[in-house]
């Protein structure tokens, strides 16, 4: 069974060694979500072609920071602990706010089927305060 990891090659003692080219891409999206980029900016920007799941699973693993048996350090453990403090931030700061009032049209129509009701009134919704 292999049990490959991004930024690790698999050695057949059950070990992990480094592999350059995809620890330096792992480097890269590390240092460009701290410089501000979104996960899939920077992303794109380290050249990882995967998922945002895939991404956030990246800039949340303590294996690349070495704390994990068997896989050497790929990321300081300061910038690490950096990108997870950014991250909360950014998730502090997107807290959604929903409206509370909704200026709505006087229905002019009725149906019987409860769908096409519904359908109808979220289209007489022109906004919200």
């Amino acid at each position: 069974m292999n049990h490959r990891a991004y930024g690790y090659d698999y050695q057949k003692d059950h070990t992990h060694t480094v592999n350059k080219e995809e620890a330096e891409k792992i480097r890269k999206l590390f240092v460009g979500y701290l410089s501000g980029l979104s996960v899939k900016g920077a992303m794109e920007a380290a050249g990882i072609d995967r998922s945002i799941k895939s991404g956030t699973y990246f800039l949340t693993n303590r294996k690349y920071v070495g704390e994990e048996e068997g896989f050497p350090a790929i990321i300081d453990r300061d910038i690490f602990e950096r990108v997870q403090s950014a991250r909360m931030k950014r998730f502090k700061s997107h807290e959604l706010v929903m409206p509370k009032v909704f200026i709505i049209e006087k229905p002019q129509a009725y149906h019987g089927d409860p769908f096409e009701q519904a359908e109808y009134m979220y289209s007489l919704i022109k906004g919200h305060y």
